[in-house]
């Protein structure tokens, strides 16, 4: 039978890659808000460029929570698998 092993450092590699893809996303720069010209669109797009904007905090937030979950998920793992491994060791 093949070995069972987990592989936490790889669970949070890619935690991590997806955290810092949200940081360079979220850190994208801030868009200026057209204030001093009336034309008839300005209204509905900073409205729409705000909307994106808290939209973009949502998404990132829920993706840096999920990344989160990985790393919690591949620990949670890892103890399992070493608690397993030391149960089928000790019936040899």
């Amino acid at each position: 039978m093949g070995e069972i092993q987990s592989n936490k450092e790889t669970a949070q590699s890619y935690a991590n890659q997806i955290t810092t893809a949200c940081q360079t996303l979220s850190n994208s720069g801030d868009v200026t808000l057209d204030t001093t010209t009336e034309l008839e669109g300005n209204t509905r797009n900073h409205s729409a460029i705000n909307q994106s904007a808290t939209f973009l905090k949502q998404i990132t937030s829920s993706i840096e929570t999920a990344s989160s979950h990985l790393q919690t998920i591949a620990s949670n793992f890892e103890a399992v698998d070493t608690a397993g491994a030391k149960g089928f060791g000790s019936q040899q």
